[in-house]
């Protein structure tokens, strides 16, 4: 059963609105006071999880992430404590959810901001997959997950078994900087950009003049997924220059989706990218499930179809499907795989490269390795520990390059207090392994003569 919030609705939209005082405002509350006072709320910050040095300051405050996540968290925990439904002594199971190419620190922040809103987390579990588990559904699935923030897509194996129904996600992919919102976005610089050319005045030199377009943009984009033609009317924007800005104009589906045409070629490319990888033609999928609110999308519906070869499914509102699917979902079946792979950075020969560890596509319950190193120089004393996480590159494989794009340092570390040997002779050994219930990481390096020197290298937890 999905509760309703506070506001009488099922979907708790994810925004915080922060009053003078630090007080905050969650949902559609916080979505109440975006247009009066846009540069008080904060949106999505999901897609902000992986930045580490990314904060808003509002009223001279500076928040984290992992600050609005919190609030988010414990906007829910009060509305299950609320429920009729629910007494708050009997709930024994917190399950969080999570985009399936998370990168390592948005998972860690994400277990963060649980504990800072005071939350004991059973696991995380990835989206696509809690998705999966709504649907009466066997055989190879592709979960196509477009929300407000992200696009996640898996590839989910579900078979019937004498111990009941098992998932097993076989491949994920997707595109942490695509969401609704940027087709929003997209639509409303179309409209400021004609506005301006017919009226010489630009709507964002005002943030509130702007803000409360998109919102009129926003729910003309829902309009148009059912409608071939809507209307945005708002006769009073707002003031710039001492004139009242006013928008009445029609907008037909057609001008949308080319508007919006980049942006569904976005769309497009991992969706065929994790089909080329599973070896899967069109018709081969045996469903497709359609999961988050960009799914309404007809163009959006129409780019899974042609790709898949298959009829999207949608009979659970796309909203709630992941909501519904993490109250029935059990991380001790099915581990996910590994989103990225997992090195750490080694001099070989005249080069410094990227050793990998841990491989893309290894089940987390799997994901435990380690290796063998040693210094470079004479009576070295100290060596230092990077360890990196990486996307394929074009070749695809992880590039061995730790400067390349798809490179990213997670953390870093300094085994020190090694013996003085001749370069070669001292043994480090580097461990990893990944926690299959929360998907995060944990890193050593031990020094093998001196049982009682080794270090933990810190993944970056936040601010």
């Amino acid at each position: 059963q999905v509760i309703e919030n506070t506001s009488g609705n099922l979907v708790t939209p994810s925004l915080v609105y922060y009053e003078e005082d630090g007080s905050v405002r969650v949902g559609r509350a916080a979505e109440g006071m975006e247009a009066a006072r846009p540069n008080q709320v904060v949106r999505e910050i999901k897609r902000e999880m992986d930045e580490p040095d990314y904060t808003i300051e509002i009223h001279g405050e500076e928040y984290t992430p992992v600050d609005v996540s919190a609030e988010i968290l414990k906007e829910m925990r009060s509305v299950a404590d609320s429920a009729d439904a629910a007494d708050p002594d009997e709930v024994d199971k917190i399950v969080v959810t999570v985009p399936a190419y998370f990168k390592e620190r948005a998972k860690k922040r994400t277990l963060e901001a649980a504990e800072q809103a005071g939350l004991d987390v059973s696991f995380l579990t990835p989206e696509p997959e809690a998705a999966a588990r709504v649907y009466d559904e066997t055989g190879e699935l592709i979960v196509y997950d477009f929300g407000g923030g992200t696009l996640d897509i898996a590839v989910v194996e579900v078979t019937e078994t004498d111990d009941g129904r098992k998932y097993q996600t076989k491949d994920i992919d997707g595109d942490m900087e695509l969401g609704g919102r940027d087709f929003d976005e997209a639509l409303t610089e179309h409209i400021i950009e004609d506005y301006k050319e017919v009226n010489g005045v630009d709507i964002r030199d005002n943030d509130r003049t702007y803000s409360e377009l998109r919102g009129h943009v926003e729910r003309a984009k829902k309009e148009l997924s059912d409608e071939e033609e809507t209307s945005i009317v708002a006769p009073a924007l707002g003031t710039l220059n001492g004139e009242i800005i006013g928008i009445n104009r029609d907008i037909t589906r057609e001008e949308f989706e080319e508007v919006i045409d980049d942006l569904l070629d976005r769309a497009r490319e991992p969706l065929e990218t994790v089909m080329d990888r599973q070896d899967m033609d069109p018709g081969d999928p045996d469903d497709v499930l359609l999961v988050g609110g960009s799914t309404r999308m007809p163009a959006v519906q129409e780019l899974v179809e042609e790709v898949t070869g298959v009829d999207p499914t949608m009979d659970v509102a796309p909203a709630r499907v992941v909501a519904r699917g993490a109250s029935i979902a059990d991380r001790g079946e099915g581990p996910p795989p590994l989103p990225r792979s997992i090195g750490v950075k080694v001099k070989r020969g005249g080069d410094i490269v990227v050793d990998y560890l841990l491989e893309k596509g290894t089940p987390l319950s799997e994901c435990e390795a380690s290796k063998k190193y040693t210094t470079t120089e004479d009576d070295q004393t100290s060596v230092s520990i990077e360890i990196f996480e990486a996307e394929d590159g074009a070749d695809g494989g992880p590039p061995t390059d730790p400067d390349a794009e798809e490179v990213e340092l997670l953390g870093d570390g300094v085994l020190d207090k090694i013996e003085p040997a001749p370069a070669g002779d001292p043994e480090i050994e580097v461990s990893f392994s990944i926690d299959p219930s929360s998907g995060t990481l944990k890193a050593t390096a031990d020094d093998l003569k001196d049982p009682d020197n080794d270090v933990t290298i810190e993944i970056d937890r936040g601010m």
